[in-house]
């Protein structure tokens, strides 16, 4: 009964960093491998994971920008700070393609967004069922990314309960929401919270 697929969801992806990989990841993928265990992540946990790499990157150009004009006002201009700048910005635009690589070196296979049935978002938006989170106000509405996480995840494994899938996240409401919607899709799954509960 061995899962012949896991998922690893944003709040996890989070975890690795700008390097793709911890030690507690590395454990799972060893342990993956010698039961034939594929990893995926789904096209919008990868969107969100780049997102973070690019903010973390634009942070530092900010910051070493500002150095650089302080040290303009002290007659110290650095030329290579500009060649530092045209690198990172060409690096952040082609930054998808190098992550994708590493994806690819540790065996994640990257799965796309499925036809979504816009009208039943919504539906599920308005009634609140999970992932979506009763909103805090008229205007905020939690829970539309995890839905396109979920739904990406649960057509991949539509009709396979053979494929006993492992679902990897720390969001309680959006297990919640696997666990609900998983009969309809005519398949089996199991939740892990960590990356050590799941190599378990």
């Amino acid at each position: 009964m061995y899962p012949k697929k896991i998922f690893i969801e944003s709040s996890l992806l989070f975890q690795l960093g700008p390097r793709l990989e911890n030690v507690e990841f590395a454990h799972l993928l060893e342990v993956g491998q010698s039961v034939k265990c594929q990893p995926y992540v789904s096209e919008v946990s990868w969107l969100e994971y780049l997102r973070e790499r690019k903010r973390e990157l634009t942070k530092l150009l900010d910051s070493s920008l500002a150095a650089q004009k302080a040290l303009d006002k002290h007659g110290k201009s650095i030329p290579e700070f500009a060649d530092a700048f045209q690198k990172t910005n060409s690096y952040i635009k082609n930054i998808d393609l190098h992550f994708r690589s590493r994806a690819q070196q540790r065996g994640i296979e990257i799965i796309p967004f499925p036809k979504i049935d816009i009208a039943r978002l919504l539906a599920m938006c308005i009634d609140c069922t999970p992932p979506f989170e009763e909103p805090d106000s008229r205007t905020k509405e939690k829970g539309f990314r995890d839905s396109l996480i979920m739904f990406s995840i649960l057509e991949n494994i539509r009709g396979r309960p053979e494929d006993n899938a492992l679902i990897i996240t720390n969001d309680r409401l959006l297990a919640r929401a696997f666990e609900l919607h998983a009969e309809e899709f005519q398949t089996r799954l199991r939740i892990a919270t960590t990356f050590d509960e799941a190599t378990a």
